[in-house]
């Protein structure tokens, strides 16, 4: 009933979050304890009866994956607003060739290992200086021209520093290449920083559609 209440659990957070930009649906992952050998009590042990059968004593939540499935856009018509698509590839040392991810980022090959598609995040970091990863690219700019997140995490460029918009503040534009581009057709400086998470899997969810590194 435990295991049953947490997966309850998780497919209500997933709807919940369904129109939250940037979140990453989970799913649990159910284990079952080893299964036991059930046999009568005395008797003969060469008595082809006395094995009774298997008992299974149970399943439990091991713990809750996210997928790093490729999101929905949509247009806001906001210049601060920004989306990702991450369907980076990874090639096979061994062969040679393109890895064939399934629609969920995985693929395992011939010897049951397990291997996941790298995914871009948005680099930001948070209250305590400390740098983290998000794929919700609602940003917003502060009186102060800092370009931040909308749960106030401050939004970092390809250098790791904070991206502070002094002459294009809500006036801007990005360029292909990521770099902000004022009203007049002028480079900032800046660029938003974009890291590649070549693990996804040990991200540690935070919250808010934020990850720290595992």
């Amino acid at each position: 009933m435990v295991t049953q209440q947490r997966r309850h659990d998780t497919i209500t957070q997933n709807i919940v979050n369904l129109n939250t930009a940037g979140y990453k649906q989970t799913d649990s992952i159910l284990r079952s304890f080893p299964e036991v050998l059930v046999s009568m009590i005395g008797g003969e042990p060469d008595n082809p009866n006395r094995t009774v059968g298997k008992l299974n004593t149970g399943v439990f939540a091991e713990e809750s994956m996210a997928m790093y499935t490729q999101g929905d856009l949509r247009e806001t018509g906001q210049a601060t607003d920004f989306a990702l698509v991450s369907e980076l590839g990874l090639t096979d040392p061994a062969t040679g060739r393109n890895i064939p991810f399934d629609a969920s980022g995985k693929y395992v090959d011939d010897n049951g290992e397990i291997m996941y598609r790298p995914q871009a995040f948005f680099t930001v970091q948070d209250e305590n200086g400390q740098v983290r990863y998000t794929r919700n690219g609602e940003f917003r700019v502060s009186p102060t021209g800092n370009l931040m997140t909308s749960t106030g995490y401050q939004v970092l460029d390809a250098d790791n520093a904070p991206i502070v918009l002094t002459g294009a503040a809500g006036n801007f534009t990005v360029n292909e290449q990521g770099q902000i581009v004022d009203e007049a057709g002028n480079l900032t400086g800046a660029a938003l920083g974009i890291s590649v998470v070549d693990r996804p899997y040990e991200l540690v969810r935070e919250g808010s559609g934020v990850f720290s590194p595992g």
